[in-house]
């Protein structure tokens, strides 16, 4: 699991120190790691990560400086979004699940994040361009490592233009209060997700934007209540308005 002393300032007190029988890898080299920590409680020193034979001050990795970037956003992105469920899901379980033999080379999609809260989650952050080759094999991965019923996230970049395509807008009228979405264009690749029974979203700013269809649909009266009157058109309307019906009188309507 990616490991980031400025997020995780705990780690420094919980993780053995020197090279731990070759638990630290470097996500950009491969290389293994050594953990320096401070000596005492009151050390000044600030705890890290540097490569074996690294002089002091002059650690260097030693993959090209666009690979180190490539990985550090790709962390970053993903880790954003763990501090952003972990404020959420108060309570939930959340780790990065990477795989230690992709250290050292450009994977073509960042760790996914596992989310345990009573149910377990798994849920994908890109931020580049998904085939639907990739998007078929991390499918499967995910499936024959955490079971076939686990739900499945992907989470696009609202602002991207090659993973959100806008449709327009439509005006609904959610519990009442008129209001605009906008509507969204899936590309072939979230389609084929979708089919799969993965669930698709995005994300702006925080805000994170599900689809729920787009589709009119019809409420069938149950029990107990009253479509007639006013609430006659409101028994065909889009899905996500959840009109209030009346309360039947005795006998049923």
């Amino acid at each position: 699991m990616p490991i980031d002393l400025r997020r995780e300032p705990d780690a420094a007190s919980r993780l053995p120190r020197g090279r731990a029988g070759g638990r630290y890898l470097c996500c950009a080299c491969g290389s293994t790691l050594i953990f320096t920590g401070s000596a005492t409680p009151d050390s000044g020193f600030t705890p890290r990560f540097r490569h074996p034979g690294a002089r002091r001050g002059a650690d260097r990795c030693s993959a090209t400086a666009p690979h180190q970037a490539d990985i550090q956003t790709d962390l970053a992105v993903v880790l954003d979004l763990a501090g952003q469920l972990a404020c959420a899901l108060p309570g939930a379980a959340i780790w990065l699940q990477a795989d230690p033999r992709l250290a050292g080379q450009r994977w073509d999609l960042p760790p996914a994040l596992v989310v345990r809260q009573g149910a377990q989650v798994v849920v994908e952050r890109l931020r580049r361009p998904l085939s639907k080759t990739l998007a078929e094999t991390r499918l499967r991965n995910v499936r024959s490592v955490y079971g076939e019923d686990t739900a499945h996230w992907w989470v696009f970049d609202r602002d991207d233009t090659q993973q959100y395509i806008g449709a327009g807008t439509i005006s609904v009228r959610p519990h009442g209060k008129l209001d605009t979405h906008h509507k969204v264009r899936p590309t072939p690749v979230q389609r084929q997700l979708v089919r799969s029974g993965a669930t698709v979203c995005w994300i702006s700013k925080g805000t994170v934007l599900i689809p729920y269809g787009g589709h009119p649909g019809t409420y069938p009266a149950r029990d107990g209540e009253d479509w007639s009157g006013e609430m006659a058109s409101w028994s065909k309307d889009w899905k996500i308005s959840h009109p209030c019906p009346a309360t039947a009188p005795p006998g049923g309507v």
